[in-house]
Order: C-alpha cells, then sequence, then structure tokens
C-alpha cells in the first residue's frame, strides 16, 4: 500500500543540504502501528510532494504506518518540524548504530 500511495500522492521534500521522504499509507490499512526511520548511504530516488515531476534524493527516510488518522496527523506535523531542524537531521545522518540513532531521537524527544 505504501508504494500505491507513494505513486499517487509522492513525498519526497528537499531540504537545504539534503532529501527527505515520509511515506505513509492510509490509517486504515495499518495493523500494527510503528514509526521507522531509515538513513541511506546512497540516496534513494522519491518524487517531491511539491512537484511530483521534481526527483528528491532521499538520505533520510521516516515510514509511517498509524492506524488512528488523528495520530497520522499529528505525527506529520511533527516530522514537517524535525525536517526544518538540519542540526538533529545531520546527527539522525551521522549515526552508525541503531543505538545511536535512538539515543538522538530520545534526546531531541521525537
Amino acid at each position: 500500500w505504501i508504494v500505491k500511495r507513494e505513486k499517487e500522492f509522492p513525498t519526497g521534500i528537499q531540504l537545504m543540504n539534503f532529501g527527505a521522504a515520509i511515506p505513509h499509507t492510509d490509517a486504515e490499512c495499518v495493523r500494527e502501528e510503528f514509526v521507522a526511520v531509515i538513513t541511506m548511504q546512497e540516496p534513494v530516488t522519491f518524487y517531491s510532494m511539491e512537484d511530483n515531476t521534481q526527483q528528491v534524493k532521499a538520505q533520510i527516510i521516516f515510514v509511517l504506518g498509524l492506524n488512528q488518522p488523528h495520530a497520522q496527523l499529528e505525527m506529520l506535523q511533527s516530522l514537517m518540524g524535525l525536517l526544518q531542524n538540519e542540526t538533529v537531521l545531520s546527527e539522525l545522518l551521522l549515526a552508525t548504530t541503531e543505538n545511536e540513532l535512538v539515543t538522538t531521537i530520545k534526546k531531541n524527544q521525537l
């Protein structure tokens, strides 16, 4: 469902120094909730949420699987705020272990 939704409603976001994406599906498609943070050594191509003809080379991807529409909206708003904080995003990208990633997330109350 995520791939299908991404084709219809792209989630790529071009930031100052790198690209990001927030792929997600509709709440009714999620059995068990999750949020995954994926950092890429080599960027993955997504299409821009602002202009679906423009490619975004995403280095950080937040995959959302939330089954409550209100919670999904809150998480998207929170992530949009995070995406404006290049310092925290850089810390996430520099994390080399799962533990470092989790520590950065907790330290910044994400």
